[in-house]
């Protein structure tokens, strides 16, 4: 305490007394660097001191500027509900990726089963908190994870369709779609990344998990799963067996006999030709949620539901685990203490809302607590958030996007040419502004849980985009000079076309478990379920109308210089292959 001294206190020791001090460790030896203090300390002792020590001195007056408390009965039936429906999804994702892709989806479902079992380990040798956020990624890991799967099976099948044997199919495929896959999980890893160093607890929660999803996708899933699958093949059970992949024999041309492509999974469609239609639809909805944020703001609710996240306030749940909850029973005992500006929301039958604009202090949280106690036998839990705290979350959400936004524009700009990156940020601008628009009509809260959201759509949505442009970069190789609207508006078409299914299929594995999040999970987290849902729809749809409209008209428009590139040597996917008895069939 202030005036105390050590001389003083060691007196009272040395004299039986009781000294002020936590600790009085001798110096030993010339302390330069770290230093460490022995004695006959037991565990629980040595635990003690560590934490009083690292408490410090503070001889200033603290002052709460944000708490969050959860009942225990509420956080154990949310976390229950969102387990569940978290299972039933991944589930469900397997089955999907056995029916479609036969013996490599069941290679996949096993590397899934095998990429949760190393999240939790993990996450149990790092000693990190399972939150509500952090099963809401997992589960979207899970999707993300397949993608990966999804790209390299359906490159293979494009090669079978070609003529090639299973062998050789294989082996370029997983060759072709290398860069694809690594580019789509490096733009994911930069955004999460960014939400990791710049984020507070629940968004480090959120990013911490999708850094793990990465690198467990790049280990099991793409240097893993490529190896199990190379050693199954070379084994030689699935010579001239292609429909373990999920394509017939009679899809297959016998390049033998000077037979080319005939099939594909995929019918011939104007993209292009029809991506206006698209915009046209997004271009309403934006409209409609500028109406109603309008009408919003002329009746004085606001523009958008900003929740006490930005705005500041307080948010009570009160649940009871054998009593009824209503609203006007909560509402009732909120006026009888003095509270009149709150608003009620029912979740089920035994938890309701009570959100107000006021940041309620210590005492008079107390007194609300102990009236609710007393009400349904359980204390609510609560979220408070002070003015400083709301200012501060505004400016980093805001920082994060622009930042994850910029380091994806170089990454890709570095990889591809700036009218890629151009491309892929108006996509991401569709994006982020549908999943604002959808909150906005609906009057959904906007709260830190979408900010996790957005960042993780920037990250992801961007996938499929990336798909389709590694595919038209792949095209434009076999292109001379400069062509006009019409030639790249053809290079488009046929490169979507090529790639369709492994957007649409990314899309559905990882809206599987969201859907399943959406219906069965806990209403705690039906804010991140429905912006992922109206996310993943808009990237989908972004990234095949969208991004390579804007790219085809940059190029019209502004070509960039073509790179100088030192003459290679045809690639394999250019050299037509002939099936040998015994070499390579």
């Amino acid at each position: 305490q202030d005036g105390d001294s050590y001389k003083t206190e060691a007196e009272k020791a040395a004299n039986g007394g009781t000294a002020n001090y936590i600790s009085a460790a001798t110096v030993s030896s010339s302390i330069s660097g770290d230093c460490q203090i022995s004695g006959n300390f037991t565990e629980t002792e040595a635990k003690t001191l560590a934490n009083l020590i690292n408490s410090g001195s503070l001889p200033v007056k603290m002052t709460e500027l944000s708490s969050n408390v959860v009942s225990a009965q509420f956080g154990m039936d949310a976390l229950n509900r969102t387990a569940m429906a978290g299972i039933i999804g991944i589930i469900g994702v397997m089955i999907y990726m056995i029916l479609k892709y036969r013996m490599p989806g069941i290679i996949s479902a096993l590397m899934l089963v095998a990429y949760i079992w190393c999240v939790f380990g993990l996450y149990s040798i790092m000693g990190a908190v399972f939150t509500l956020s952090a099963i809401g990624a997992l589960v979207l890991g899970v999707g993300m994870t397949v993608d990966v799967n999804i790209i390299n099976f359906e490159r293979i099948r494009q090669e079978l369709f070609q003529g090639r044997s299973v062998r050789t199919a294989v082996i370029e495929g997983q060759q072709l779609s290398l860069s694809a896959i690594f580019d789509a999980q490096f733009t994911t890893l930069i955004s999460a990344l960014i939400m990791y160093i710049w984020g507070n607890g629940t968004v480090k929660g959120f990013a911490t998990m999708l850094i793990i999803t990465v690198i467990m996708t790049l280990v099991l899933n793409v240097a893993l799963s490529k190896l199990l699958l190379s050693l199954i093949v070379d084994s030689g059970i699935c010579d001239n067996r292609p429909e373990w992949f999920g394509v017939k024999k009679n899809q297959i041309p016998d390049v033998s006999k000077g037979e080319s492509q005939f099939y594909s999974d995929t019918k011939k469609f104007d993209y292009m030709g029809k991506g206006k239609f698209v915009i046209r639809i997004a271009l309403g909805i934006f409209a409609a949620a500028l109406l109603f944020g309008i009408v919003g703001t002329v009746k004085g609710d606001g523009f958008m539901n900003i929740g006490i996240d930005f705005s500041s306030g307080t948010q009570l749940t009160v649940t009871s685990s054998d009593t009824k909850v209503t609203i006007d029973d909560v509402q009732k005992k909120m006026e009888s203490l003095g509270y009149d500006g709150f608003a009620y929301q029912t979740s089920g039958d035994y938890t309701v809302y009570a959100t107000g604009k006021t940041s309620l202090d210590t005492e008079e949280l107390k007194t609300v607590k102990e009236a609710f106690n007393e009400m349904y036998g359980e204390e609510p839990g609560d979220n408070v958030v002070t003015p400083v705290v709301g200012r501060d979350l505004v400016k980093n959400a805001f920082i994060l996007t622009i930042v994850a936004w910029i380091a994806m524009m170089v990454y890709i700009t570095i990889r591809y040419e700036w009218d890629y990156g151009i491309g892929c940020l108006v996509a991401l601008l569709h994006d982020v502004g549908m999943v604002l628009a959808a909150f906005c009509i609906l009057r959904m809260e906007v709260n830190i849980t979408l900010i996790s959201v957005l960042l993780t759509i920037i990250g992801y949505s961007i996938n499929n985009a990336i798909i389709i442009f590694d595919r038209i970069r792949e095209n434009m190789q076999n292109t001379k000079g400069h062509l006009n609207e019409a030639e790249y508006r053809q290079v488009v078409n046929t490169s979507i076309d090529e790639t369709i299914w492994m957007a649409f299929d990314g899309s559905i594995t990882t809206l599987i478990p969201v859907v399943f999040l959406l219906v069965m999970g806990s209403s705690a987290i039906s804010t991140f379920n429905v912006a992922m849902f109206v996310g993943l729809i808009a990237g989908t749809f972004s990234s095949i109308f969208v991004a390579p409209a804007v790219w085809v008209w940059l190029r019209v428009h502004h070509t960039p210089k073509a790179k100088t590139k030192k003459e290679k040597k045809q690639s394999k996917e250019k050299l037509d292959e002939y099936t040998i008895k015994g070499i390579n069939a």
